[in-house]
């Protein structure tokens, strides 16, 4: 079975959309913004294996 998207990379992109609303609280924007590095960085190696899909969201949440 074909996988449609790219989980990590999207989860990526939410997290950091989420730390610019509240990275301004020391501790929870600071993990945030971590795992959403973490999320993108795993989502664009996935986008190499999966022929880019994802790709785009994976870099946007960098």
């Amino acid at each position: 079975m074909e996988q449609k998207s790219n989980g990590m990379a999207t989860a990526g992109f939410v997290l950091a959309l989420v730390t610019l609303f509240i990275g301004w609280i020391p501790i929870i924007g600071w993990i945030t913004w971590t795992l959403g590095l973490v999320f993108s960085a795993v989502g664009i190696s996935r986008a190499k294996n999966a022929d880019g899909k994802g790709k785009g969201l994976a870099i946007a949440g960098w």
